[in-house]
């Protein structure tokens, strides 16, 4: 678990919308993830599940009153199928990047949904995928509870490490807009610390010979020759053009490497 000061200053927002977002708000409460917390539904009970900094009560015809502003970056968390959970996302997406922020989208696929991904893109710099549907797939055992568990465990540990990089400034809001605005990301990941087995472990769709960008995030403890030979395979296997990053991250574990790739 990663220990924050509770006192400084917060650099990163995580907007939940609808009964998903405000779920997985309640593991990053767990988790302690560096950031405001602000949860968005129509269903109290959802947002006092959320325990976030910020419940907002969804009313028709009335404008959402969260409080985004003076954040670098906003992570809005939704799945894009869930009732109004798209439209207050996109809501949220305007007005902070309105007020200045970088503003990235992380949706999750817990039904299958038939949305294609440009009818969920639009609205945000970038956004990610992280698709339980896909994790059932290849886990193969037709388990769907378990794969969900997977999903939301994964997308909230994402989410924490990532706000802890910026809020720390090993992870500077200027690569990350870069790297991440150039289309979708998803991720993968492996406990070895061999390159060759990152993608035992897919959130979703990964097609190598089409990423654009993307981050290897290697384990801080990693030294820097295995971290530099790590970053030259996962490179290899992937476009000579692409703009890679390799970063050294506490708070990564139990992987030793994750890539989030961007198509």
């Amino acid at each position: 678990m990663i220990t924050m000061d509770s006192t400084a200053p917060l650099y990163s927002a995580i907007v939940g919308c609808g009964t998903t977002g405000c779920f997985l708000l309640s593991l990053l409460r767990q988790s302690q993830a560096r950031a405001k917390l602000v949860a968005i539904d129509d269903n109290s009970g959802s947002l006092e599940m959320s325990a976030a900094d910020q419940q907002v009560l969804a009313r028709p015809g009335e404008k959402l009153k969260a409080d985004i502003g003076s954040f670098e970056v906003v992570f809005v968390v939704f799945d894009p199928s869930e009732g109004d959970s798209l439209a207050y996302a996109r809501d949220v997406a305007s007005r902070a990047s309105t007020e200045g922020a970088y503003v990235y989208g992380f949706a999750i696929n817990k039904t299958g949904s038939s949305l294609a991904e440009a009818d969920v893109a639009p609205g945000f710099g970038g956004m990610a995928i992280v698709d339980a549907a896909w994790v059932l797939e290849k886990r193969g055992d037709g388990d769907e509870e378990r794969a969900l568990h997977i999903a939301f465990n994964f997308a909230a540990h994402t989410l924490t490490f990532l706000t802890a990089a910026i809020d720390s400034g090993d992870l500077p809001v200027s690569p990350f807009r870069e790297i991440t605005s150039a289309g979708t990301a998803g991720f993968a990941a492996t406990h070895l610390s061999e390159a060759e087995s990152v993608y035992a472990m897919t959130m979703s769709k990964i097609d190598s010979p089409q990423v654009k960008s993307g981050f290897v995030f290697i384990d801080a403890a990693t030294g820097d020759v295995l971290a530099r030979r790590i970053f030259l395979r996962v490179a290899a296997g992937l476009p000579r053009e692409s703009n890679l990053s390799m970063l050294r991250v506490g708070g990564l574990a139990p992987f030793k490497i994750m890539v989030m790739l961007v198509h």
